[in-house]
């Protein structure tokens, strides 16, 4: 299994960051600034990312586990340690659903998380979403 690292976590990735406070990065120096004014703050560990923007980025899959309802173009800070990323790659089947009824939510999550089965059907990224939408 492919390691990642500061090196190679942003390029063609599956992750789900946690949301932590900004009161985490904010004696820690910046590392990168994206062209899309994402900030990266690297670490032993894993990556802070500091994003108004999740989801689909660039050729990566990253999702933010948030209480809170209103992600979009709200700056909010995630952590993801580097085992917490795993290859995305569009066309393979790679990603599964699963459903929780208590607050009526919905997700997708990649076949090397923790939480996988082997049970439930894989899909490749676009069969996932098509079918979460449905």
């Amino acid at each position: 299994m492919e390691t990642f690292n500061r090196n190679n976590f942003y390029n063609r990735t599956f992750c789900i960051f946690k949301e932590v406070s900004v009161s985490e990065i904010q004696n820690l120096k910046c590392n990168y600034h994206s062209k899309s004014k994402s900030q990266y703050f690297f670490n032993d560990i894993g990556v802070y990312r500091l994003s108004n923007h999740w989801g689909r980025a660039s050729n990566c899959r990253w999702r933010l586990a948030t209480d809170n309802k209103l992600v979009s173009q709200r700056n909010l800070v995630g952590f993801a340690k580097w085992t917490d990323f795993f290859p995305n790659d569009e066309t393979s089947n790679l990603y599964f659903i699963a459903v929780d009824f208590n607050p009526n939510d919905v997700n997708f999550y990649h076949k090397n998380c923790s939480s996988y089965d082997g049970k439930a059907t894989l899909r490749n990224a676009l069969q996932t979403a098509k079918v979460i939408q449905n």
